[in-house]
């Protein structure tokens, strides 16, 4: 029998870049990264990124953002 190479003119098997897991609820940042989107649920402010939902909360009278539980 006759083995058959691979096509070269196939376009390679490329995998997708996996996603961030997400941040661990209570984890705090100081500043969110730029691909966050801000959102708003049951009246209130969220930021995601990615799989992670932030809220903006004050820790000691400076401004940070806390991974919380998605908003829905």
């Amino acid at each position: 029998s006759v083995t058959k190479a691979a096509d070269p003119s196939a376009s390679p098997f490329v995998a997708p870049t996996p996603a961030e897991p997400p941040a661990a609820i209570g984890t705090i940042l100081y500043s969110l990264p730029n691909s966050c989107t801000k959102t708003f649920t049951n009246g209130k402010v969220y930021y995601q990124c990615g799989s992670t939902y932030y809220q903006a909360v004050y820790q000691a009278g400076t401004l940070v953002y806390e991974a919380v539980k998605a908003p829905y």
